[in-house]
């Protein structure tokens, strides 16, 4: 709206000028000169304000809407467009400037993991050592133990091995015939291939 008042007002002052110039200075009075210099400046006015809605309008469409007025009109999406590559930007400028201090802050952890690891190495070797009679003492007790389940456990497994084989034996018998004809299928094949 300002660009169009500014169009009427200095495209009226134009004119006027114009009109008052072309007159001869505006010393006459005649009522002829007047109604000219009205209508020189009118006419220039409309034409001042049709420059001035032709730049608005234009000015309209190169504008973006801000988010602040995409929030304003309640477009949520069309503001998270408008504002991602400002936060996209922010995110990339903030790692940039983290990464030297991430990159020292693993250095140093890396160090005192090193540390840690070297320090730690005597003690853990000295528990080895003090858990072993345990251990082996563990083992020899279970060894018994585990003897006795193996032992106890054998006629069962016998007895599961004797009631599958006849079951084993009949879904032998009836696959041998299916197996021959692969094979002699094969043989025929090879010796297709061969001649």
């Amino acid at each position: 709206m300002r660009k169009i008042l500014l169009g009427l007002v200095a495209g009226g002052g134009i004119g006027a000028g114009v009109a008052l110039l072309t007159a001869g200075g505006g010393d006459s009075d005649d009522d002829a000169a007047r109604r000219r210099l009205m209508m020189t400046a009118g006419g220039a006015a409309v034409v001042g304000g049709l420059a001035g809605l032709m730049a608005e309008r234009r000015a309209g469409r190169r504008r973006a809407p801000t988010a602040r007025e995409l929030l304003a009109g309640g477009e949520i999406l069309g503001a998270a467009r408008v504002l991602a590559p400002v936060a996209m930007e922010a995110v990339q400028h903030a790692a940039a400037a983290a990464r030297p201090k991430v990159e020292q802050a693993a250095g140093t952890a890396r160090t005192g993991m090193q540390v840690a690891a070297r320090e730690a190495r005597p003690r853990i070797e000295q528990a080895v050592e003090a858990a072993r009679p345990v251990v082996q003492h563990a083992v020899e007790s279970a060894r018994p133990a585990v003897h006795s389940a193996v032992e106890s456990a054998l006629p069962a497994v016998r007895h599961a091995v004797e009631t599958a084989r006849p079951r084993i034996d009949k879904a032998m018998d009836g696959a041998k015939p299916r197996v021959e004809a692969v094979i002699e299928s094969a043989r025929s094949r090879t010796d297709k291939i061969a001649a």
